[in-house]
């Protein structure tokens, strides 16, 4: 039996089996599946192929995380008192009621902003204004 065909003996596999055949290598080729014998079986076809991605697929939504630094003592490292913004943007394809995202605050980190003592203004003023309602 060569590699592009699939036999199934009922005798020996009476609920039959499973097995696979190569993915052909030109455009357009043929798929011929024939019974010999008495019975009515049934067959299903499936084709798997893995496609090489170029960007990344999204499938339902698309959530981009946008890290940028507002104070950083040394460039490209982060450090103990480094500021930085959290930009989330989310691209849905279809409407829902709500969703729920969940970012996690890194251990150690701290929110700044939220009406405490410890909050600078003067770190906020490059942020840019929500551009969305509904969003908090």
């Amino acid at each position: 039996m060569d590699k592009n065909t699939f036999n199934t003996d009922w005798e020996k596999s009476p609920k039959g089996s499973t097995g696979g055949l190569p993915w052909p290598q030109d455009k357009k080729s043929q798929l011929n599946v024939s019974h010999k014998g008495t019975g009515k079986p049934w067959a299903t076809i499936q084709s798997l192929v893995a496609i090489p991605l170029t960007k990344p697929l999204s499938s339902g939504y698309k959530i981009e995380k946008i890290i940028t630094p507002v104070s950083q003592k040394t460039k490209g490292k982060w450090t103990k008192g480094d500021v930085y913004t959290v930009e989330l943007k989310l691209e849905a394809q279809a409407d829902m009621t709500w969703v729920v995202v969940n970012d996690p605050v890194p251990t150690g980190a701290t929110i700044l902003n939220r009406g405490l003592g410890r909050d600078s203004a003067m770190l906020r003023k490059s942020e840019k204004k929500a551009k969305y309602t509904g969003a908090w």
